[in-house]
Parts: structure tokens; C-alpha cells; sequence
């Protein structure tokens, strides 16, 4: 299983930097999608909510446990989601 997975994240607030997010999944206990546009990713240490593209959520959660399992040993897999799904902010809560 990979170490980290990187959430590309395109903000729908123009003059905010776009980039990619790195979580740990060594910490990772549960996600879930908390609405249409809302997922929560809990880890050990910090909370992530990731909000998205209208009805979304749903498509990204799926998208993270794809790239969780498709790669083996120790690396930075980048998340790939379905065409007009995005990411377009994440809060930490430490």
C-alpha cells in the first residue's frame, strides 16, 4: 500500500493557488462522505474536509480508495478523479 496520496485541488475562487494536497495514510483511520459536496478524511493527527464539485463527494471518496489500493510500497500516488469532479478546497483541522 502507498504512504501518501496527492488530492489535486482546483479552487473555484480565482487568485487562489491550485496544487495538490499530501495525506498521510499511515495515519488515515476512516473517510466518509458527509454530503453531496463534502468529504471527511480522519487520520491520527488532523481532519481533512475536502469540498467539491456539485454531487462530487461520492466520486471522490471512490477516487481515493482507488489510488489507496493501486499501488504497492511506500509511494506518492496521485488521485485521479472522473471528468467535470474536482476538489476545490480543504480545510485542516488539526
Amino acid at each position: 500500500m502507498t504512504n501518501f496520496i496527492s488530492i489535486p485541488v482546483t479552487p473555484a475562487t480565482p487568485g487562489v493557488t491550485t496544487g495538490n494536497r499530501l495525506i498521510n495514510l499511515n495515519a488515515l483511520t476512516f473517510g466518509l462522505v458527509a454530503s453531496g459536496t463534502t468529504v471527511g478524511l480522519y487520520t491520527t493527527g488532523e481532519n481533512f474536509t475536502l469540498t467539491t464539485t456539485t454531487d462530487g463527494a461520492n466520486k471522490v471518496l471512490d477516487a481515493i480508495n482507488a489510488a489507496i489500493g493501486a499501488v504497492p510500497g511506500g509511494q506518492v500516488v496521485q488521485v485521479e478523479f472522473p471528468t467535470n469532479v474536482k476538489v476545490l478546497s480543504v480545510t485542516v483541522v488539526a
